[in-house]
């Protein structure tokens, strides 16, 4: 039986908080860094869908210094 996939915005959601949280960084930081507003950063990483554009992935892959292709991928255990 297959896995039902997650939608994108759950995928890069997840990826974008385990990248903060590898970094130490905080949701503020994370925020000021992509120039962002940390109240995105907390609606994202709750599942929230609401300011997921294509500019706000990109600043947020620029911040964090990965590929934003890496952030929209699924990683298999």
């Amino acid at each position: 039986m297959k896995k039902a996939r997650q939608p994108l915005v759950k995928v890069f959601a997840a990826n974008v908080r385990a990248a903060r949280q590898a970094r130490g960084w905080s949701h503020d930081e994370l925020a000021e860094k992509a120039r962002l507003r940390d109240c995105r950063i907390d609606t994202l990483e709750a599942g929230g869908g609401s300011g997921v554009n294509l500019s706000n992935m990109a600043r947020l892959a620029k911040a964090l210094g990965v590929d934003l292709a890496d952030l929209c991928r699924r990683y298999r255990a």
